[in-house]
């Protein structure tokens, strides 16, 4: 058997936290949390399922959060049921983001500006978070490296049996960006039913994110992922730390 759906990542956000297992939630979440204040008003963009909105909103913060996949936010909805929390969800694009209104931070993890489609996006993002934030209010987000998208990602297939559950995972690099094929196969009784999901990251310079940060009114610096110090050589994720001036 084999599913497709036009919507975006259709397939995708059933194995979501599956496939995210390995990234430093918790780990981000400590470094990321002290710096937010208390009982802020937050939105969390590229949220998925909402791992992260839901745990702001447990620290205290009024949160809202999109997504771009209905899949994923209805996965979110029920992380947020789950745990008692009153959390607004919506559907959006952060390549068409508007602004809001009177935010004090703004955040965004699990490579989600990855999907900014060009420089020209990027850059009209900072402009409309900038404009939605108050002055001193904080943005912070984690892109993926140019090192990792091609030395790490470039490429390469990947694949993983589970018994249940299995899945291809085929990578294509090209100036800057990545094109992700994923086929998954998940068991259902005697047979597999087939999900195909494909996504696109693009991968931008770290002097030239800074660059667009300050053209849209921040003061910002980057950090190693995995260290929290000065980004090096070989980062394959950086945590961008920026304030509305």
């Amino acid at each position: 058997m084999e599913t497709q759906n036009n919507a975006p990542y259709s397939a995708l956000y059933k194995y979501y936290d599956y496939l995210m297992r390995d990234y430093p939630y918790d780990k981000i979440l400590a470094y990321v949390t002290p710096l937010l204040g208390a009982g802020g008003r937050g939105l969390e963009l590229a949220c998925g399922t909402g791992r992260f909105a839901v745990a702001l909103s447990k620290a205290g913060h009024d949160m809202s959060a999109s997504d771009i996949s209905p899949g994923m936010l209805n996965a979110a909805v029920r992380r947020a049921e789950e745990n008692g929390l009153r959390i607004m969800f919506c559907i959006e694009d952060i390549n068409r983001f508007k602004p809001k209104n009177n935010l004090d931070f703004a955040v965004s993890f699990t490579d989600g500006l990855n999907y900014a489609a060009s420089e020209k996006k990027l850059s009209a993002l900072f402009a409309a978070i900038s404009a939605s934030l108050k002055r001193g209010g904080k943005f912070i987000f984690d892109v993926s490296t140019p090192y990792k998208a091609e030395h790490v990602l470039a490429d390469r297939l990947f694949f993983e049996d589970e018994g249940d559950l299995a899945y291809f995972w085929q990578n294509s690099y090209r100036s800057g960006r990545v094109g992700m094929r994923l086929t998954f196969f998940e068991r259902r009784g005697t047979l597999y039913e087939r999900f195909d999901e494909s996504a696109v990251q693009h991968f931008y310079q770290t002097p030239r994110i800074l660059e667009l940060l300050k053209n849209a009114g921040f003061r910002a610096f980057a950090l190693d992922c995995e260290t929290f110090k000065a980004p090096r050589k070989r980062s394959e994720r950086l945590l961008f730390i920026a304030e509305r001036l």
